[in-house]
């Protein structure tokens, strides 16, 4: 198996087991609301959903806001992925750290781009999130993008001056993911922006 099909399996099952409701909320009255375990369960769904006004509260009781929960993402992290950027923009606000990163070295905008969440990215990207960071395999936000079929999302980091020829640790650049999916209309794109390497004669 790949090291791109390895990740994708990852980042699909880690997203399965992050959006469903980790333990049931606790009945109207129950004192356990207030302990942590049953508080950050919550959090998870506030910011799933975009529920801006209770995860603002809730956040007021807790500690660091970048916090990691299961596998180690963070609150950005899970809006990112579901492209809630009302939420995305509160954590910010609250100061949320678009450079935290999971166990595998991913970013919020890693996720954001593999999930297709376009609207997502920019909020990031304003905030300082840095597109030509590599993962732990060495897969970047735009390696994701193309292996999702993002042309959007693929033009907003193109345009931050992302390299399209990186490599990640298995020789695979964006362009590789994008003609491996067949998203033909990205290939070109990613072509046509391709930068020369420095051994290649100016063009005439």
């Amino acid at each position: 198996m790949s090291i791109g099909d390895r990740d994708d399996r990852r980042q699909s099952s880690i997203t399965s087991r992050i959006r469903p409701v980790l333990l049931p909320q606790p009945a109207a009255g129950d004192g356990r609301v207030m302990d942590t375990t049953y508080r950050r369960p919550v959090l998870v769904r506030a910011a799933l959903e975009g529920r801006t006004g209770v995860l603002d509260t809730l956040l007021d009781s807790e500690g660091s806001v970048d916090q990691p929960m299961q596998d180690g993402w963070t609150l950005l992290m899970i809006a990112a992925s579901v492209g809630q950027v009302e939420t995305i923009r509160l954590l910010l606000e609250r100061g949320a750290s678009v450079h935290a990163t999971t166990a595998n070295g991913w970013t919020a905008l890693m996720i954001a781009a593999w999930h297709g969440q376009a609207k997502a990215v920019e909020p990031l990207l304003v905030a300082g999130a840095d597109p030509k960071v590599q993962d732990r395999d060495g897969k970047t936000a735009l390696m994701w993008a193309a292996q999702k079929g993002s042309i959007e999302i693929a033009q907003r980091l193109l345009a931050h001056g992302v390299d399209p020829g990186v490599a990640n640790r298995n020789g695979m650049t964006a362009l590789d993911y994008a003609q491996r999916e067949g998203h033909a209309t990205l290939v070109e794109l990613l072509k046509t922006t391709a930068r020369p390497s420095p051994s290649s004669p100016p063009a005439v």
